[in-house]
């Protein structure tokens, strides 16, 4: 699901594991919900990841789709919207876009003098 609009950060994560029927995917949301017991399960984990991941998406006004099959493997598709940050240079006290910024891999970005 390509993301045409430029305010959105897309994350994808695809596996090609054991993959699950999509009919539990709501399930699966729930904290501490696993299809497989834990003690007849040969895969780790809490079953909290995707109850994090979701509630972090929630507070940040994202969405997730989840797409599976069985014997496949899964697929997240994570949609954060993004905001143009405007920063307050400390040194000389003047405002700058990030998005407008030529040097966006160098210093200046974190308010420190150079060599820090």
């Amino acid at each position: 699901m390509p993301v045409k609009n430029s305010n959105n950060l897309l994350l994808v994560v695809e596996d090609s594991g054991i993959g699950f029927d999509m009919k539990n995917g709501d399930y699966l949301l729930g904290a501490f919900n696993k299809l497989t017991p834990a003690y007849k399960s040969q895969h780790e984990g809490l079953g909290i990841g995707l109850t994090i991941v979701q509630t972090f998406l929630h507070e940040l006004n994202g969405s997730l789709k989840i797409s599976s099959q069985v014997g496949k493997g899964s697929c997240f598709e994570c949609v954060l919207p993004i905001k143009q940050k405007s920063y307050k240079n400390m040194t000389t006290g003047s405002n700058y876009h990030e998005k407008n910024d030529k040097n966006l891999s160098g210093r200046g970005h974190n308010n420190l003098p150079d060599g820090n």
